[in-house]
């Protein structure tokens, strides 16, 4: 079972269980043949991380090991966060406004979640400063961590735009 973050060890346990031949063995069934798995992207190219600074906002290094060196299935999954955490960035901005913190709560969780597979670490804790303040019901400060977690993630963003 894959849990976020994912895991190294979590990752192969799981893809072993996939792409071993054999039967898998929590159900028995056989499991797909090795030769069928495809090795696009698994020669180490890694034109993602060509001059990234050690500042940048995603650790496209930890990306990579986690993925295998698979440029393809990181650029969907950070494509995919950027699409999906603008309804969240909407959303956080809405529950700010009207002093939501049901909603802050959830929103800064999802994103922290997010961030964590993308391994932007900076927009993750600074969304879970964000969803603990909502938590535990401090509204005070909450406009000025909504303001750290909008920084981390307009650095996300325009990190991502570079990459394209």
């Amino acid at each position: 079972v894959l849990t976020k973050p994912i895991r190294y060890p979590d990752l192969v346990q799981c893809l072993e269980r996939v792409l071993l031949p054999g039967p898998d063995p929590e159900t028995g069934k056989e499991t797909v043949n090795p030769d069928e798995a495809s090795d696009k992207n698994m020669s180490g190219d890694d034109d993602l991380v060509a001059h990234v600074p050690s500042s940048a906002p995603i650790d496209v290094k930890a990306l990579q090991e986690v993925f295998f060196d698979d440029i393809e299935v990181i650029g969907h999954l950070v494509s995919g966060f950027v699409e999906s955490g603008q309804t969240l960035m909407a959303d956080l901005l809405e529950g700010i406004e009207e002093n939501n913190l049901v909603t802050i709560h959830m929103k800064a969780h999802s994103l922290k979640g997010g961030a964590l597979n993308i391994m932007a670490r900076g927009l993750a804790a600074s969304a879970e400063r964000l969803e603990k303040m909502a938590r535990l019901r401090q509204a005070q400060g909450l406009k000025e961590q909504y303001e750290n977690v909008l920084r981390e993630w307009n650095a996300v963003c325009v990190w991502w735009l570079n990459q394209n």
